[in-house]
């Protein structure tokens, strides 16, 4: 669901925002981390997208919390701006 999610969040993002939390659903234990950052960050990115910020943060959040734990720098520079 992930690879899928990135190949729609560039043409269909709407259906992308939904193979993303499908991935984040179906690979909650087993989803490697970076997959887990960066799910949560595109979700970010498209709810920032249709104007939708109090749920755009919390997935930003999320992403940054899950960086953070697993010590990622790039993906804490990143999230950061």
């Amino acid at each position: 669901q992930y690879q899928i999610g990135l190949v729609y969040y560039k043409t269909n993002y709407k259906e992308g925002k939904a193979c993303f939390q499908r991935a984040l659903q179906l690979g909650a234990d087993s989803l490697p981390v970076v997959e887990k950052i960066s799910s949560y960050n595109t979700l970010g990115m498209i709810e920032d997208r249709d104007f939708h910020f109090p749920e755009a943060l919390a997935y930003y959040q999320k992403a940054l919390e899950i960086a953070v734990q697993a010590g990622n720098d790039g993906w804490i520079g990143t999230i950061h701006g």
